[in-house]
């Protein structure tokens, strides 16, 4: 994404203090037109205006005669004054405009100004004003001839045309007159001969818009409105208005409503403001920020921050103290936050939302087969998808599984909707066992896979490939004998590999909350071992997880223990990262509807639902539940109010689920109940059966919006629909389906809206609200950097969003290595360390596969405490030797794969003794880095990397060759005087037997650090004035690497287990010491 220059955007306090200028401009204005209206028409000087000397309408005179009297005066000046559309009052001033005009309905300071085309004036070209404002800002003014005050204020707007014209697009619409003579005449227009009737068709309105560009001498590019005012609404423009709107569509600066809606020393204050932010110094008391006590340690700038508030507020740059949000406001402002320690992210200009939270997610039960899936979620070519399998295939290690489970269906794409095969599975992958899911029913498998399933087991069909679900039970539509043969897993290896790499994904995705639905069969497991994984991050996880407790209510018996268990529960566990949200998602399993097996709830079903539903209303939970057909509502709803006539359920937030057969009617039920809605985007997937049955119209996300009722967006994924929420918002807001077609001709919503129900809405429902949802001080810091801006881009882009970083309680859980954070002062560098990754000759990478997950993951997270700030984006990886077990092919194939498609940032490589038994590893060392040893510089230091010939049978530990430590010293020697060495072998200072020789050899060189590798665990060390470190195999016993951070006067090195998710607290595996010039 280029750089491009962002505007800024008009301070709070600067649009607070010009509302009351307008205000106190407007009331003295009230008076000074009293006097000119008794000197043009008190022709007896009584000091009273008559309706005989009134030279208006007989109807014009009464409305202004307010105290009914039958004359004008002073009074009726007064009034009209208070009844001004700027009293502080109250809104009872709008009661006039909005008669005579419509409600007011416009965008404020911080929206997006709404889109429309018109023509211009005499001619046949077209205007969108959002292919304007993308270019330069845009100066909107709305206006008509008729309008008095408006003749005075456009010869203004026309000399700061002249003036700014380079910087700015002018746009002057003109909308319905103001004062015409068949409406609300004007004394002044007749004393002028300005005489037009109201026009009724668009030419009578073109033909009094170029009388009005003749006599006022306009050059500005004229616009007119259609007949029937549609732009003139959107913005509430008569009888005249001025907007400036910036480049990213976002309204700056905004005239009050009324006769004083053009003001042109208030546009050139806010143009100067927009041009010169420095010069801007509102009053503190009024500019909404508040400044915390502490300074901020993270601060994101110059970036479009869409808040998400109640205001829709758009903000320049964010302030984070920890994992909350300090404060949220200019460049200018939040920078004063800054300490040596705050780490400053450049967002260049990108868009910020707030974590997006998926309110129903089938989030767990997908996690076993994470680790292995090619992701066909929301692709639309079946072209596309065989890539995609291809891809996972060639990342994969040899006989390592492949498979796609859920989240697509064959109908979705649109170029073939031909099944996958078993011989076409066979071709892709000779050498790893795949399966192709296929909704609930089962799925495909190559012949790799059926051997490892057994050809003859229940379920399986050899000749095809089929493997059912059916004879044996299913865990989610894959199969029991499936799942058997996958490779088994421990707690451990279930969170750093699977679920770890799950939640990454979803943040790419924007996701940082989910309320997770479902418990089938061993969900319970993952369930406990997710509270696990937050425990071991020192209580963070990138996805926060809300879940439910499984109602075990089968019959009339089992209903009975589950009332039991209801009323015997102790408490509800709560957390902000892990939490049991109530009862869900079926109360009862004999009212659980579906499209494809209807609404027959059997006998006593409903009786047996309702106990079950007002045992949770007594006990104070809330009830999430699955509701998709209308007779279901109808039956349910009087069962519902018997509860709540007990039991108030507004304060429980109760929810239904999917809702796609809901009518508005019902939907004002549930409302009256204070129940939520959490609709999903099922039916965009064509080819499932919510697709089939609810394709049009469905779900009521308008109807939900207009009605009132809370309601939030989500996915029910993995199965039956995509996980994406950005796939979401682009259906809810385009009302397409997955090939484009539109389905939701009348309940679509904007932008905004969608954000919000993914967002704050959904926030509420988790009774969250004051934590999550929106982007202001005092939530916490869960924050989605775009690729691209989710408010301008072609609505049919939304779905092909990503995050490029995601922050969860201010760490980074996705971090796609674009954005740079550097610290307020000086310059450093970071990066990290590994080494003996020995890869053996298989090319098995599943033992250091972790290691590159937890490297892409740990940008943002915070260093211990005594090492002050966060972990940087590292400027690369280093790998100290021994990539290899005996220097295979496979396994450099294996390593080649791993850090070009999986790892986000550099590698540099150097041999080591296992790598020595053939040439494959330094051929491939020196097609890469140009020799075996070689020295590159980063960030103003130099790097040294020394490969080193090893003596078979010598020895674990030996001395570093002579020629070796010459190489060194020669290298140096080529190095400036005085800058920064960092020094790389395969022996570390723990395996090399000749300290002292190898120290002779750096001289009196500026080397602040030697590092290498073979001892496999991490350890630091100072000698003779050098600093030392042992990287670390991610193939030993431990699960590390080291994190490695240089600035001007400081040396910080810490040892990183990715699996307790922990830092080092052993001195000898850590290091913080200061430099003096880096030295």
């Amino acid at each position: 994404m280029t750089k491009k220059q962002s505007p800024i955007v008009v301070g709070l306090a600067l649009i607070l203090l010009t509302t009351g200028v307008m205000a106190q401009k407007y009331r003295e204005g009230s008076t000074s037109r009293w006097q000119t209206m008794i000197d043009r028409f008190d022709t007896d000087k009584n000091g009273l205006v008559s309706k005989d000397e009134f030279r208006g309408s007989d109807s014009r005179f009464d409305e202004m005669d307010k105290n009914r009297d039958g004359q004008l005066d002073g009074a009726d000046a007064k009034d009209r004054a208070k009844r001004s559309p700027n009293n502080t009052g109250g809104n009872g001033g709008q009661d006039g405009l909005t008669q005579r005009h419509g409600a007011d309905h416009s965008p404020d300071v911080g929206e997006i100004a709404p889109d429309f085309t018109l023509k211009m004036l005499n001619s046949k070209k077209t205007v969108t004003l959002s292919d304007v404002y993308h270019d330069k800002p845009v100066i909107l003014t709305l206006g008509s001839y008729t309008c008095p005050p408006f003749r005075e204020a456009i010869e203004g707007i026309e000399q700061i045309y002249q003036q700014y014209k380079d910087k700015f697009h002018f746009c002057f619409v003109y909308i319905k007159e103001a004062h015409a003579t068949d409406e609300r005449p004007a004394p002044v227009n007749e004393m002028k001969d300005i005489n037009f009737t109201q026009p009724t068709t668009y030419k009578e309105r073109t033909d009094i818009a170029t009388t009005c560009q003749r006599q006022v001498d306009l050059s500005m590019p004229i616009l007119v409105d259609t007949l029937d005012n549609a732009v003139e609404k959107l913005y509430a423009g008569a009888p005249n208005r001025t907007y400036l709107i910036g480049q990213n569509g976002t309204v700056l600066y905004k005239g009050v409503r009324g006769p004083q809606g053009t003001n042109s020393d208030e546009i050139i204050q806010a143009i100067n403001s927009l041009l010169n932010p420095e010069k801007l110094e509102p009053p503190k008391k009024q500019s909404g920020l508040k400044v915390p006590e502490a300074v901020s340690n993270r601060i994101l700038f110059n970036g479009k921050i869409l808040t998400a508030d109640k205001n829709f507020s758009i903000a320049q740059a964010v302030a984070i103290q920890g994992d909350r949000i300090v404060a949220v406001g200019t460049d200018t402002e939040i920078m004063q936050l800054k300490d040596a320690d705050t780490v400053i992210t450049d967002l260049e200009g990108r868009t910020v939302i707030p974590g997006l939270i998926d309110n129903h997610v089938h989030y767990l039960r997908s996690s076993p087969y994470w680790k292995y899936e090619a992701l066909f979620d929301g692709v639309n070519t079946r072209q596309k998808a065989v890539e995609l399998l291809k891809e996972k295939i060639a990342s994969s290690a040899q006989g390592e599984w492949v498979l796609s489970i859920g989240g697509w269906n064959k109908r979705q794409f649109i170029d073939s909707q031909a099944s996958f095969t078993r011989q076409e599975l066979d071709e892709l992958a000779p050498n790893n066992p795949v399966f192709i899911q296929q909704g609930f029913s089962g799925g495909v498998a190559n012949s790799a896979a059926l051997d490892l399933v057994g050809r003859d087991a229940a379920g399986v069909t050899a000749d095809t490939g089929f493997i059912s679900s059916a004879p044996d039970g299913r865990f989610a539509g894959v199969p029991n004998v499936l799942r058997l043969a996958l490779p088994s897993y421990d707690e451990e290896q279930w969170k750093t590999q699977y679920l770890a790499q799950m939640n990454m994904d979803y943040n790419k995705g924007g996701i940082t909350t989910v309320w997770n639905a479902g418990a089938i069969h061993y969900d319970n497991q993952f369930t406990e071992w997710s509270k696990s994984y937050v425990e071991d991050n020192g209580n963070w996880s990138g996805v926060r997880m809300f879940h439910h407790i499984k109602s075990e209510a089968k019959n009339p018996a089992s209903a009975e223990e589950m009332v039991q268990s209801i009323q015997d529960w102790k408490a509800l566990e709560k957390g902000d990262y892990f939490r049991m949200q109530g009862l869900g998602e079926i109360p009862y399993i004999h009212t659980y509807d579906l499209p494809t097996k209807g609404w027959n709830p059997k006998a006593n079903a409903l009786e047996i639902y309702q106990t079950v539903m007002a045992a949770a209303a007594a006990k104070g939970w809330t009830v999430s539940e699955h509701a998709m057909l209308e007779e279901k509502f109808d039956d349910i709803f009087p069962l519902l109010r018997e509860i709540d006539q007990k039991q108030d359920i507004a304060p429980l937030r109760w929810a239904f689920h999917h809702c796609y057969g809901m009518t508005k009617a019902q939907i004002g039920q549930a409302a009256e109940l204070g129940m939520f809605l959490a609709l999903q985007n099922s039916p965009a997937m064509p080819g499932g059966a919510m697709g089939r049955r609810f394709g049009q119209d469905s779900p009521p996300f308008r109807t939900a919006q207009e009605s009132g009722i809370m309601w939030g967006l989500g996915s029910d994924a993995k199965i039956v629909s995509p996980y994406p929420a950005f796939f979401t918002l682009y259906f809810a807001v385009t009302g397409k389906n997955i090939h484009g077609d539109v389905i939701l001709q009348n309940e679509t919503v904007t932008r905004e809206q969608a954000l919000i129900a993914h967002t704050r809405s959904n926030a509420w429902y988790l009774f969250m609200e004051d934590l999550l949802g929106s982007i202001e001080p005092g939530k916490y810091a869960d924050l989605v950097v775009l690729d691209n801006d989710y408010m301008t881009i072609p609505a049919d882009q939304i779905k092909d969003l990503q995050s490029v970083l995601t922050l969860t309680g201010g760490r980074a859980g996705y971090d796609a290595g674009i954005l740079k954070h550097t610290s307020s002062t000086g310059s450093e560098i970071t990066f990290f360390g590994w080494s003996d990754t020995h890869i053996p000759a298989d090319g098995n990478i599943q033992r250091i596969e972790p290691t590159i997950i937890a490297m892409n993951q740990l940008p943002g997270t915070a260093f211990p405490a005594g090492m002050e700030g966060f972990v940087k984006t590292p400027s690369f990886v280093f790998n100290c030797g021994d990539i290899t077990v005996n220097g295979a092919q496979a396994s450099m194939d294996s390593y080649e794969k791993l850090i070009d498609q999986q790892l986000k940032y550099p590698s540099y490589e150097i041999g080591g003794n296992h790598d020595q038994v053939t040439d494959i590893v330094s051929d491939w060392i020196i097609g890469k880095h140009g020799a075996e040893s070689y020295s590159f510089n980063n960030g103003g230091i130099y790097f040294i990397a020394v490969s080193a010939p090893f003596t078979i049978g010598a020895g674990h530990k030996q001395p570093i060759p002579q020629s070796a430590l010459d190489e060194i010293s020669a290298r140096i020697a080529a190095i400036p005087d005085g800058a920064p060495i960092v020094v790389a072998t395969h022996l570390s200072h723990q395996m090399a037997t000749n300290l002292d020789e190898v120290i002779g050899a750096f001289g009196d060189a500026n080397v602040v650090l030697w590092m290498g590798g073979h001892g496999h665990q991490s350890s630091t060390r100072v000698y003779k004035g050098i600093h030392c470190v042992q990287l670390p195999s991610p193939a030993s016993r431990d699960a590390e690497f080291m994190v490695i951070r240089i600035t001007p006067d400081q040396l910080t090195i810490n040892t990183r287990d990715y699996r307790k998710n922990a830092w080092a607290t052993d001195a000898s595996r850590k290091l913080d010491i200061a430099l003096s010039a880096y030295k």
